[in-house]
């Protein structure tokens, strides 16, 4: 029978072949070749998968070549041809997409007491992509740990460099899944750990430079700032070129803020600023944290540098923006007069106003207000008279105008210590006329004609103190008493005692009690 299945074969008879070899494998006790004709049957059929052979009417598939494997193994277990013919079907499975099929062999493979070393190797590699395609990881992992195991031994000697770093870079590829699965599934400590064992597995492989940085990023999720922190700044330091450090800066800005330590981020957004496209963008952001730290001087170090390269606001968030740094410039800088006239000068050119602005700008208008006020105060009037006459006016009107201003931008919050002050003004200069010394060339009657001519230049002025008083007065009835109302009442009851100086009681009035007064 075997022979005929020779004879048939070679005669292209290739079903009555594998008849003949069947009979005389399985239905003939006590034929010593019969393994090899099991065998021939076995081969026939792979052959025949394969196309080895022309004829078009025979076609066997897979299945019949796994059939008969089976039936062989079952026969013939103890034949050293079998563990061979399970790696055969195992890749053959796995290449038709029969997951548990090709599983189903390579373990055959693995648990025969006589495979070899090449054919535990196939069959590991089947196991691990198998296991890989299917999403096991771990099992995954395992099966191609033990593959490169035996790549790397003595036992195998034609595994190519090729195919070692491929084995490698499919180990790591399943050691990063592992990472990116728990990651998903919020084992954030476990992903961080398959992360990081990327890099031993395959250093300096773009996959772990890729892992190094889910690692951190990972670490960042769980709020492990400190640990995130020292992870992005060991990325950039190792990989400054990388695609991914672009965006580590934004990441570590983040972390910093996170744990509460806005000076290390305010840090890190200037050093990112240094090589910004807009890097203003990233300074203000500094700035804002800075002020949350209290970092006085590095902060308005910055408010100084933007506001020199004259920023236009172009609504009212952006002028509010622009006069709080003013405003803090004026309450913590250098030059504090200096920013008053910024902020003042600001809010009047500008369209837009808040209720913050308009406030910080009608107070510093008061402050310069005073301050020119008291310039105007410490001018003499000296003879010649008419030169320091004419700087004395120069002086008040320049601190009139401030407190013009001052009106302008706090209205009625700002009017009584203006209107007050304005007044003082118009005294204060009719009360230096009058005071002011006469020339000493002049007889007595010239000197007492001259000072005549003082006292009629000097009247208008104090009117005019007076009406600015009285208006402040008046505004009692309005407005209510505050203090410096009461500051333009004792000046009127020094000009006129008999109207203003007396004794006030303000009583407050209790409805209930005096209804029927």
């Amino acid at each position: 029978m075997r022979l005929a299945g020779d004879a048939r074969l070679q005669a292209g008879q290739f079903p009555k072949a594998l008849a003949n070899f069947r009979k005389s494998a399985y239905e003939a006790p006590g034929y010593s070749e019969a393994a090899d004709a099991a065998w021939a049957a076995v081969t026939l059929l792979r052959d025949g998968i394969d196309q080895q052979y022309g004829a078009a009417a025979f076609r066997p598939g897979l299945e019949d070549l796994s059939d008969e494997a089976d039936r062989f193994n079952e026969r013939y277990a103890g034949d050293n041809r079998v563990s061979g013919l399970m790696a055969d079907l195992a890749a053959r499975w796995l290449a038709a997409g029969e997951h548990e099929r090709g599983l189903h062999y390579a373990s055959q493979v693995l648990t025969a007491p006589g495979a070899s070393p090449a054919e535990q190797y196939a069959a590991w590699q089947v196991t691990a992509r198998i296991r890989q395609k299917e999403g096991d990881y771990g099992l995954a992992e395992r099966a191609w740990n033990q593959a490169l195991d035996l790549a790397e031994s003595d036992q195998l000697k034609d595994v190519t460099g090729d195919q070692l770093a491929a084995i490698r870079r499919q180990l790591a590829t399943a050691v990063y899944r592992q990472g990116e699965v728990a990651a998903f599934q919020g084992r954030l400590g476990e992903a961080v750990g398959h992360f990081r064992r990327v890099d031993s597995v395959l250093p300096g492989s773009e996959i772990a430079i890729r892992a190094r940085y889910d690692a951190a990023n990972t670490l960042l999720k769980a709020s492990d700032w400190t640990a995130a922190v020292v992870d992005l700044q060991e990325f950039r330091t190792d990989h400054p070129q990388h695609d991914l450090t672009a965006g580590i800066s934004e990441k570590l800005v983040h972390a910093w803020i996170q744990s509460d330590k806005p000076t290390q981020a305010a840090s890190e957004l200037l050093q990112a600023a240094e090589n910004h496209a807009n890097p203003w963008q990233l300074r203000l952001r500094a700035s804002e944290l800075l002020n949350e730290a209290g970092s006085v001087a590095e902060r308005n170090a910055l408010y100084r540098d933007y506001l020199a390269t004259g920023p236009k606001a172009g609504d009212g968030s952006e002028h509010e923006r622009l006069q709080t740094f003013r405003y803090h410039l004026v309450e913590t800088g250098d030059d504090p007069d200096y920013w008053r006239e910024a902020l003042v000068q600001s809010e009047l050119d500008s369209a837009w106003h808040s209720a913050d602005t308009l406030e910080w700008a009608s107070r510093s208008s008061l402050v310069l207000g005073a301050r020119a006020a008291a310039a105007f105060t410490s001018i003499s009037l000296s003879q010649p008279l008419e030169q320091s006459l004419g700087r004395k006016q120069k002086a008040l009107e320049t601190a009139r105008q401030r407190f013009l201003d001052a009106e302008a931008l706090g209205g009625e919050r700002v009017l009584s210590e203006s209107l007050f002050r304005r007044a003082e003004l118009y005294r204060g200069l009719a009360k230096d006329l009058m005071t002011s010394a006469v020339p000493s060339d002049l007889n007595e009657l010239e000197a007492m004609q001259y000072q005549m001519l003082l006292e009629e230049e000097a009247y208008p002025f104090e009117e005019k103190a007076i009406q600015l008083h009285t208006e402040n007065h008046r505004r009692i009835t309005s407005e209510g008493y505050d203090a410096w109302i009461g500051r333009s009442l004792g000046v009127l009851a020094e000009l006129y005692p008999g109207r203003y100086e007396r004794s006030v009681k303000w009583l407050s009035w209790n409805m209930e009690s005096n209804d029927g007064v």
